[in-house]
C-alpha cells in the first residue's frame, strides 16, 4: 500500500499549487484587456478551470469591495465620583479605600463612601456579514461588450459585474453561503451555495431584454435562507416597477433582511424618489468600476437591533 502521509502531502502540494496558478492568472487578469488575456494565460498555464471569461472578471474584482457590518457594544459602568455609602445600599458598592482616605474611623452613613457610576461610551464591533443575494440587473440598457478596450466601451453590465464579481468573492472568503438572482427577459437563479463558479456562471449570462425587479423571487430566495440576507441590487434606473419593489423592500427590511442598490451609471441618488426608503434601504450611485475601490459598505446597530 502507498504511504497515507505521502498522499496526504502529494494532494497538499497539487492543491497549493493550483491555488498559486489561479492567483497568478487573475493578477495578469487586472491590467490586461480581455481580447489579450485568454490565450496568453492559456500559453502560460496559469488557466486552470476552462472559463476564461470567470478568471478574467474575478481578476478585476479581487479585493475591490470591503463590507463592514458593526453592532455596537456597551462600553460598561464607569466612576465619576464619590458619594455616601449608607445602610441599605448593595454591601459590594461600599468601597473601603476611599471611606478609610475620607476617616480613620468608619461611621455608616457618614465616612462610608461609594462611586456613583454612569454608563461610558460604547465601541462599534465588527460582526461577520450574513448571507449574501446578488440581484443582477441584465436588461438591454446595461449595454455589455467586454471586448472592448475602454471601460466606458465595455458597457454598464461590465461594471455591474465587476461590482457582483467582487462582492461575491468576498462572501467567498468569509465562508458565508451566496445566491444569485439575474433578471432581465426572464429569472436565472442560482440557489444558496457555497460553490462560486456556480454563481459565476450566472452572473455571466447576460439576456439583454426588459428590466422587471423580481421582487417575488428575491423574497423567496430570503425565505430560504438559513439567516439574515444582505441583499445586493445591481441595476440602472431603468427599472419598471419601483412601486411594488419599495413595499417588498420595507418589507424584507422589516424582517431583518437588509438591501444595498448600487445604481450603475448614477452620480446621485434621487431622495424624492425614494422616499420613505432611505432610511430602510442604502444606495450608492456607482459611474464607474474606480469608484468601487473605495467602497466600503458599513451598517450599524440598526440591523442587529
Amino acid at each position: 500500500m502507498d504511504n497515507p502521509l505521502e498522499n496526504k502531502n502529494r494532494d497538499k502540494l497539487k492543491q497549493d499549487n493550483e491555488d498559486d496558478l489561479r492567483k497568478k492568472a487573475e493578477e495578469f487578469a487586472k491590467d490586461t484587456p480581455y481580447s489579450e488575456f485568454g490565450s496568453p494565460a492559456n500559453q502560460a498555464g496559469i488557466m486552470l478551470d476552462g472559463s476564461p471569461l470567470a478568471t478574467w472578471y474575478r481578476g478585476l474584482a479581487k479585493n475591490l469591495i470591503e463590507i463592514k457590518i458593526y453592532e455596537e457594544k456597551p462600553g460598561g459602568q464607569v466612576p465619576i465620583y464619590p458619594d455616601v455609602w449608607r445602610i441599605g445600599d448593595p454591601i459590594e458598592e461600599l468601597d473601603v479605600v476611599q471611606t478609610l482616605l475620607n476617616s480613620p474611623v468608619i461611621i455608616p452613613n457618614i465616612t462610608t463612601r461609594k462611586w456613583i457610576n454612569k454608563e461610558g461610551p460604547g465601541h462599534l464591533e465588527e460582526k461577520q456579514i450574513p448571507d449574501l443575494l446578488i440581484v443582477l440587473d441584465s436588461s438591454g440598457s446595461m449595454g455589455w461588450n467586454y471586448t472592448a478596450t475602454s471601460e466606458k466601451g465595455r458597457g454598464p453590465y461590465h461594471t455591474a459585474l465587476v461590482a457582483s464579481f467582487a462582492a461575491l468573492h468576498y462572501a467567498a472568503q468569509k465562508g458565508v453561503k451566496f445566491s444569485v438572482i439575474n433578471f432581465s427577459g426572464r429569472e436565472i437563479i442560482c440557489p444558496w451555495t457555497s460553490d462560486y463558479n456556480k454563481a459565476e456562471n450566472v452572473l455571466l449570462k447576460y439576456q439583454g431584454s426588459g428590466t422587471i425587479l423580481p421582487t417575488k423571487t428575491i423574497a423567496a430566495q430570503c425565505d430560504k435562507a438559513d439567516r439574515n440576507v444582505l441583499i445586493f441590487v445591481i441595476t440602472d434606473f431603468g427599472i419598471y416597477n419601483w412601486g411594488q419593489a419599495k413595499k417588498i423592500m420595507i418589507n424584507l427590511a422589516n424582517r431583518g433582511h437588509k438591501m444595498v442598490g448600487f445604481f450603475i451609471g448614477a452620480t446621485s441618488i434621487p431622495n424624492a424618489r425614494f422616499k420613505g426608503l432611505l432610511d430602510k434601504v442604502t444606495f450608492y450611485p456607482v459611474r464607474n468600476t474606480k469608484d468601487l475601490i473605495n467602497l466600503v459598505i458599513q451598517e450599524v446597530k440598526r440591523y442587529y437591533s
